[in-house]
């Protein structure tokens, strides 16, 4: 993910120059619409199979279905704690870009700081993995 949030600009800037807005908008919305047909083809109709590594008790003996997994509370509430954290993050993006500009900094050091902010994001989610699971629950 942190690899997307820093090379996404990079690619959007590179088609943005050689392309206008609305061309800019039309393939991303088409790559997107493709990504999702794909999804729904590629994707299987159960959440877990029996072939991983745990019991067929904790997952039941075919897995669990999407519905089951949508009514599951733990995992609604995890589904909106990272949407708000993703919206908080990306909510950032236009704003940050401003303000760093008011206080002086040119666009290439703003375009720095975006990289290093997801550089940063990157690198500190393998931490964070590692970190859980040296610490007990």
């Amino acid at each position: 993910m942190g690899v997307g949030l820093c090379a996404g600009p990079l690619l959007g800037a590179l088609v943005y120059s050689f392309l206008n807005y609305v061309q800019t908008f039309y393939l991303f919305s088409g790559y997107i619409f493709l990504v999702g047909l794909l999804a729904i083809v590629m994707i299987p109709s159960r959440v877990n199979s029996n072939n991983d590594q745990r019991s067929s008790t904790d997952i039941g003996m075919y897995g669990i279905t999407y519905k089951e997994l949508a009514l599951n509370k733990r995992a609604v509430m995890a589904t909106l704690l990272c949407s708000l954290s993703m919206l908080c993050i990306l909510n950032m993006d236009p704003i940050l870009a401003v303000r760093l500009t008011d206080l002086g900094m040119d666009e290439k050091n703003v375009g720095y700081a975006f990289a290093l902010i997801g550089a940063a994001f990157g690198l500190g989610g393998p931490a964070a993995g590692y970190l859980c699971t040296k610490v007990s629950k």
